[in-house]
């Protein structure tokens, strides 16, 4: 005969707590918070109770109160009325998510308005097996509010409150620390004054580092993330520091751009972007402490990240990265037309962080005279955006002993000069910083792979002409495949095995 399959509940309860990166305190906050912001509330009040045995932490939210079919899902673990992406809770565990973190966990919860309230109690107690288990007991059967809760509940206002019994410790914890911890994950909600956190009657300010702000609002297509940039005059927390993703408030995610060893170096740590993408909060994981990685959530990420250096670069806070362009004669054409050729192939393809139409400097006709095209001999490849062929600037009239040239167009008599245009084609730029750590990463601002000949490991091979062009393209596809990972994230050996196809393919 056949059976549904048995489920020990507090050891499923333990094992998503175990999903979470964070103290088990800190994730009790986040849910009970997020609850709330899930239930409409635009305020939550935290108070602090405790008698000579007991500890206890309230979170009341003024949001819609649950009915009574809501209230018999809410002590279902994994039953949920949320639908996925209309708020940051879909899993339906929450803050009974606590139950698994501390044998005398107790959750008292309250929802409703004045005499009109539904209650019930979550504890854990052994069973005959003398193993801990879950359990509760709720008015909805008829039980008295006295018989369930005692008297927890005779202050409750209209909305819902969870009464959480927590350890000394975790009590004395969030005592101290609960301030920051609400600021840190939901100073989005508190910035956009979308919710009221209040502990013991003060409200929590938001967190606005002093110096300049710049508000942006990042669109694709009919998606709009509203974003607020800062340039402190301090330096700035790492853990806080240049760009934190927000759904419906909460912080999801801190990320530290790749860009940003091209600040100007006396910015590098005061920059921060807080970044509204509510629009893929349905790409949320089951934790929601990060994003699925999906074509999707790449696309919006990446249209925030380029917005915010776009933000910084036209305020003068980027490095010119033309002051660095690197004159030692570097060669870059050969590997340029190698990648190309490689990365068009199918099962490459996905690789060309180019594949769409992105700027590059090309040379073209000017009044004002000749210019460099840059450290690159013989033939530089590009695609050309019209009619998606190749193009090639072959050895130019004026070409120089130390590997540069200049450029004619020879449609006219004048020299050439580099202005933008569009192109499909890998571009490689020698920049000689050598306070960057990094040997190579994507430049945003140029559409091209950047190679830092003023890394230490560079200037050990310099002058070993294979071995530096070996290095060149270790950097170059290395820098192309984190790219990559940052949208589709890879195994070790999956990385791996990509990095010497490609590197066998353009070597060879």
């Amino acid at each position: 005969m056949k059976k549904p399959l048995t489920i020990k509940l507090l050891a499923s309860l333990q094992n998503m707590l175990g999903m979470y990166e964070y103290d088990h305190m800190e994730v009790l906050v986040l849910e009970a918070v997020a609850n709330g912001i899930d239930a409409g509330a635009d305020t939550i009040s935290i108070r602090f109770k405790q008698n000579r045995e007991k500890r206890f932490v309230t979170f009341h939210n003024n949001g819609v109160v649950m009915s009574e079919a809501d209230f018999g899902n809410y002590h279902t673990v994994s039953a949920s009325t949320k639908k996925k992406g209309e708020g940051i809770g879909f899993a339906g565990v929450g803050a009974k998510i606590f139950m698994a973190a501390w044998p005398s966990a107790e959750i008292v919860t309250v929802t409703g308005e004045g005499s009109k309230v539904l209650v019930s109690r979550m504890w854990r107690e052994k069973q005959e097996n003398d193993e801990d288990e879950v359990v509760w007991d709720s008015t909805t059967d008829g039980t008295r509010v006295e018989d369930v809760a005692g008297h927890a509940i005779l202050d409750h206002e209209r909305g819902t409150a969870y009464r959480v019994r927590v350890p000394d410790e975790g009590y004395a914890q969030l005592r101290k620390d609960l301030r920051e911890i609400l600021r840190f994950w939901f100073n989005g909600a508190l910035v956009s004054k979308q919710l009221s956190l209040i502990v013991e009657g003060v409200p929590v300010l938001p967190w606005k580092p002093a110096g300049k702000h710049f508000k942006k609002t990042s669109k694709l297509k009919d998606y709009s993330m509203p974003c607020h940039i800062w340039v402190s005059n301090d330096e700035i927390p790492e853990d806080l520091r240049q760009i934190a993703y927000y759904v419906h408030g909460k912080r999801i995610k801190n990320e530290l751009v790749d860009w940003s060893g091209q600040l100007k170096p006396r910015y590098e740590k005061r920059v921060f972007c807080m970044a509204d993408v509510t629009v893929i909060a349905e790409h949320l994981t089951t934790n929601k402490e990060s994003f699925e990685r999906n074509f999707h959530t790449n696309k919006i990420i990446k249209k925030v990240k380029r917005d915010f250096y776009e933000v910084l670069e036209d305020n003068g806070y980027m490095r010119d990265t033309s002051d660095n362009i690197d004159d030692s004669g570097v060669v870059v054409n050969k590997l340029t037309e190698r990648l190309n050729r490689v990365l068009r192939t199918p099962e490459l393809k996905q690789f060309n962080p180019f594949a769409k139409v992105v700027s590059q400097d090309l040379p073209y006709a000017s009044n004002n005279g000749s210019i460099n095209v840059g450290a690159m001999a013989g033939s530089q490849t590009s695609m050309d955006a019209g009619n998606g062929t190749d193009r090639k600037l072959e050895d130019a009239p004026g070409g120089n002993l130390d590997g540069t040239s200049n450029y004619e167009d020879p449609a006219s008599d004048k020299p050439g000069v580099l202005r933008r245009r569009r192109s499909r084609g890998i571009g490689i730029i020698p920049i000689n910083t050598p306070h960057d750590r990094r040997e190579g990463w994507l430049d945003p601002s140029t559409g091209a792979v950047v190679y830092n000949t003023g890394h230490e490991f560079y200037k050990r091979t310099v002058n070993n002409p294979s071995l530096r062009d070996y290095n060149l393209a270790r950097v170059v596809i290395t820098s192309i495949i984190r790219a990559k990972n940052g949208e589709i994230e890879m195994d070790a050996d999956t990385t791996f095995k990509h990095f010497e196809n490609i590197l066998h393919k353009v070597w060879a």
